[in-house]
């Protein structure tokens, strides 16, 4: 089975580089996040509260690069 990184090795670079992007904008000082960190640390706790960042992130992501264009 062929994975992106495969398939589309520029593709891939820009999915990479949307992530470093988000992880950039999660780590800022002033950042809000969606909940606090969860109490709970098992991997099923943190996975949902990372997509919950990253479903903001990505809505926030979405608007900036309309309103560049």
């Amino acid at each position: 089975m062929q994975t992106l990184k495969d398939r589309d090795p520029q593709e891939f670079a820009g999915l990479v580089g949307l992530y470093h992007l988000a992880i950039e904008q999660v780590n800022a000082p002033d950042y809000e996040r969606v909940a606090p960190p969860p109490q709970d640390k098992t991997p099923g706790a943190l996975i949902d509260a990372w997509g919950l960042e990253c479903f903001k992130l990505g809505f926030e992501m979405g608007i900036q690069l309309a309103q560049n264009e």
